[in-house]
Formats: C-alpha cells, sequence, structure tokens
C-alpha cells in the first residue's frame, strides 16, 4: 500500500512533463528544446547533491522514526536542509547572474546558435530562482517516506500541479515559454512551504523555525554580497577582455571559460569569507569535514608510502 502513492508520484511527475511540453509546443519554435535545456541542468545538479544525499540519508530517517525520535528527526532534517541552503543559495544566485554566458559555454556550438541561446536563457533564470526549493523537496519527502506517510506528499503534488497549470494559464501571454519554467518554480516552492507546514502542524515537528530562518538571513546576506562582486567583476572583465570575432570555436570557449571561472572564484571566496565572519556554523562544518578529508587523504598516502 505504501508503494501505491510512491507510483502515483512518478505519473504525476510524468504528466507534468507531458503538460509542459504541451503548453511549450503552441508557444513558438525552439521553446521545448529551449525548456528542455534548461532543465537538463538544472536536474543535474539536483541529482548531484541532494538526489544523492537523500538516499544516505533515507536510513537513518527511518532508524530515527521507528523508534519516534522526533527531535532528533527534526534535528537531522534541519541540518540537511540548512547545509543544502548554504551550497544552493550562492549557486541559484550564480545562475540568475551568469545564466547568458553559461549557456553560451556549455551549450553553443554547432547548430546551438545565438536565437537558441536566448531561448534558452529565460528558462534557466526562472528555474534557477527555484533551485534551493527543488533541493530541499529531495530531502522532505524521503522524511515523509521514513514516517511511512507516502500520501501526503503526493496529494500535495497534485494541489500544486493545479497551481502549475493555472500559473502557466496566466503568465504564458507576457511571458511565453517562461512563464512554464516560472509556474514550476512556484507551484515547487509551495509546495516545500506546505510539506514543512504539515511537518510541524500534523506531525508535531519542532522545526526551530525562528532560529533557522535567523540563519537563513545570514546566508542571503552573504550572497548578496557576493552577487554585488559577481555582477561588477563579470561587467568589468566583459569591458576589458575582448574576444575577436575571427576567433575559433576552441579560443572562444576557452576564454569565456577563463572569464566565468575567475568571477566564479571570486563569489566563491566573498561567500565563503562572509559566512566565517557571520560565524555560520554550516560553513564550519563544511570547511572542517573538508579539513578531515585532505588530512586522512595525506594519512592514507603515507601509509601507502611506508608500506
Amino acid at each position: 500500500w505504501l508503494v501505491l502513492p510512491v507510483l502515483a508520484g512518478v505519473v504525476l511527475s510524468q504528466v507534468r512533463t507531458i503538460i509542459d511540453f504541451r503548453f511549450a509546443s503552441t508557444m513558438g519554435k525552439g521553446s521545448i528544446a529551449g525548456l528542455g535545456y534548461a532543465r537538463g541542468l538544472i536536474d543535474t545538479m539536483i541529482l548531484l547533491v541532494p538526489a544523492a544525499l537523500g538516499v544516505a540519508i533515507y536510513p537513518f530517517f527511518s532508524d530515527l522514526a521507528a523508534k519516534n525520535e522526533k527531535a532528533e528527526l527534526a534535528a537531522t532534517l534541519m541540518h540537511s536542509l540548512r547545509m543544502l541552503a548554504f551550497l544552493f543559495i550562492p549557486l541559484a544566485v550564480g545562475l540568475i547572474l551568469l545564466h547568458d554566458p553559461i549557456i553560451r559555454l556549455v551549450f553553443e556550438r554547432g547548430k546551438f546558435s545565438a536565437d537558441s541561446v536566448g531561448l534558452t536563457t529565460g528558462p534557466l533564470f526562472c528555474f534557477a530562482l527555484g533551485l534551493p526549493s527543488f533541493a530541499f523537496e529531495t530531502i522532505i519527502v524521503m522524511l515523509f517516506f521514513a514516517l511511512k506517510d507516502t500520501r501526503t506528499p503526493v496529494i500535495v503534488g497534485v494541489v500544486t500541479l493545479v497551481c502549475h497549470v493555472g500559473l502557466i494559464i496566466g503568465l504564458r501571454e507576457g511571458l511565453m515559454h517562461n512563464s512554464i519554467a516560472l509556474a514550476y518554480t512556484l507551484s515547487k516552492s509551495l509546495k516545500v512551504v506546505v510539506l514543512m507546514v504539515l511537518l510541524a502542524q500534523l506531525k508535531g515537528f519542532d522545526l526551530q523555525m525562528r532560529n533557522n530562518l535567523l540563519r537563513l538571513a545570514k546566508m542571503l546576506l552573504c550572497a548578496a554580497l557576493m552577487a554585488g562582486i559577481v555582477y561588477m567583476a563579470w561587467r568589468w572583465l566583459s569591458g576589458h577582455v575582448t574576444i575577436p570575432l575571427d576567433a575559433g570555436k576552441l579560443r572562444k570557449t576557452l576564454s569565456l571559460g577563463g572569464m566565468l571561472g575567475a568571477v566564479v572564484l571570486a563569489g566563491i571566496f566573498v561567500y565563503a569569507a562572509c559566512a566565517i565572519l557571520l560565524g555560520l556554523e554550516e560553513a564550519k562544518y563544511l570547511f572542517a569535514r573538508l579539513k578531515r578529508s585532505r588530512v586522512g587523504s595525506h594519512a592514507e598516502n603515507r601509509d601507502s608510502g611506508n608500506s
């Protein structure tokens, strides 16, 4: 019986995709492809971290749920969400600010022309707005599954799917195929909010929202400072680094990649420095894990050399 709602959720996801492509097919040539390319980038990021984390953390959720340790479950959930927020908020900001050069770097070659870039950058911008919500959803749904509640996420998904369709209908005249990406972002964000409210109100979880919202505000402040640096750095580089029109494709790609790399590194440095100055525990935890990993790697190499 627990499997049936999960299957329904899979079907619901496919129905959403079919609906999106059906709307996109009426919005001009290249709309479906533009949505597909942008969504592919976002899905790759979700699969690399949140989906993997969800699979890894599920046994811990299940063990704590079996023991009915709600306080520990809530603490584990919020720690996971804070770590995802710490990583995905700056990533979302970077995609929002640099969506155009990123699309050009990754896709612009062959038949993927400047027109194709224009059709893809809009959806990527809209999807990027919801990147943290997409990451949160994966972990929150895993917690519901661990609680042996597979129905609630599906029911909320049906409601938000209706909102998704309504938003597309309401926004398509002005935004065209970008309305589909924006509707996806808004409906998924609504789903996350509703599931969090249900965890607190119906499941009785103490999510320590005041403390966690304070930490979120600090992350947003760091992301805002990072956004300012990234914006100014990109404008400066764009104005001072010129790529000749007759340059080869490889040279153009390397030049654009170098510019993006420099800007991204500057943004990472500012975000990390701000997080440390504000005393964000997520930054301390992440850097401690990285340091421990490096120490363990050095020790392993030393033992291997001795042997």
